[in-house]
């Protein structure tokens, strides 16, 4: 991404000339990780500031479990399975079987913020096997958050948009619609499933509660 052709036609200029500009990039699925990209971020950062601008990262997660739960009846375009018109049993045998075999349904939000496909694993081999993460990759989910000028959490998103809205003097921020077409899955999950999903999102788990203080130490600054 540094060096593609998107950042010379697109960010590029706009960092060699950003006075009078509001600027909004948003990483999506197949952008590139924080875990390699954050330092250029950094020193984007510093060549802003340089010019009595800046830049500001900001990332939004969610509570792992509620997240978990919904990837999985999000996933029919990645499965190819319609879950929610099986019949509950098979419903739970595919769920355990995504969980059991696939990385995409594995700490996700951990995986994302190093290497943002969740499918492909953690940058360095090894870090993070299938339904494990090694404590070096929450280490380094706490630098690359610790950069983050704004954690912000999807379960007040409402207020957390405002809020930015607001730092960048933003006067009207559009009404988020809420639209979760599962939002009572959780009910068709047998309790074998959801030890599994709990097993899954330890690593998730321990990057959400390390956000929280992270998000708590900020306001206190």
């Amino acid at each position: 991404y540094w060096t593609s052709d998107f950042h010379t036609k697109h960010i590029a200029p706009l960092v060699k000339d950003p006075k009078g500009k509001l600027i909004a990039v948003h990483v999506h699925m197949n952008g590139p990780g924080m875990y390699y990209f954050n330092s250029h971020l950094s020193e984007m950062k510093q060549q802003l500031r340089s010019q009595g601008c800046d830049l500001v990262r900001t990332t939004f997660l969610r509570q792992p479990k509620d997240r978990a739960i919904s990837a999985i009846f999000y996933s029919d375009t990645y499965t190819g399975v319609d879950l929610i018109s099986m019949p509950r049993s098979d419903m739970n045998q595919a769920v355990q079987k995504y969980l059991m075999e696939e990385k995409h349904f594995d700490n996700q939000q951990l995986r994302y913020l190093l290497n943002n496909r969740a499918d492909t694993g953690y940058p360095i081999d090894g870090f993070m096997e299938l339904s494990s993460y090694d404590h070096g990759a929450l280490e380094a989910a706490e630098g690359i958050l610790k950069t983050m000028e704004y954690i912000a959490f999807t379960e007040d998103m409402q207020a957390e948009l405002t809020h930015l809205g607001e730092m960048f003097h933003v006067k009207q921020i559009a009404s988020v619609e809420v639209v979760n077409a599962h939002s009572r899955v959780a009910d068709l999950l047998n309790p074998d499933t959801m030890t599994l999903i709990e097993n899954r999102i330890k690593g998730d788990e321990a990057m959400f509660d390390m956000a929280k203080t992270l998000r708590a130490e900020q306001h206190q600054s």
